[in-house]
């Protein structure tokens, strides 16, 4: 069974009328915050506050969108130099080169290892 002084306080919190409330000490918290200039500090505060949020989200906003910037750039050089590494071994292989030469072309040209160069030939040479 629930304790009165609990019931009480229950009903002090549920109560909408300071004047009808058990406890002094709570009542005269919350007529404060009602009745007597509480309500403008409250508000106050919570513009404060909301202010430092929407500070806090547009910064983190910003943060995400040159984040996001960045790797759209990174992604997008990255493209571009695939693209003319597949132009040159196509026009390459167009022009006759064998595949030594273009090799040794994507490897200096591009700071390519031979590997890595070798894999490209295969890939944009047709053979």
């Amino acid at each position: 069974m629930m304790d009165s002084r609990m019931l009480k306080k229950g009903q002090d919190f549920a109560c909408k009328n300071t004047e009808d409330m058990y406890y002094p000490e709570l009542a005269d918290s919350v007529r404060h915050f009602k009745e007597k200039g509480g309500r403008e500090n409250m508000c106050e505060a919570v513009e404060k506050y909301a202010e430092e949020r929407a500070a806090e989200a547009v910064e983190a906003a910003k943060e995400a969108m040159e984040k996001a910037a960045k790797k759209a750039e990174r992604e997008t050089a990255k493209k571009v130099k695939e693209a003319a590494i597949k132009a040159a071994i196509e026009d390459a292989v167009s022009y006759g080169m064998n595949k030594t030469q273009i090799v040794v072309k994507v490897c200096d040209k591009y700071k390519k290892s031979e590997a890595e160069a070798i894999k490209l030939y295969y890939r944009y040479a047709g053979n």
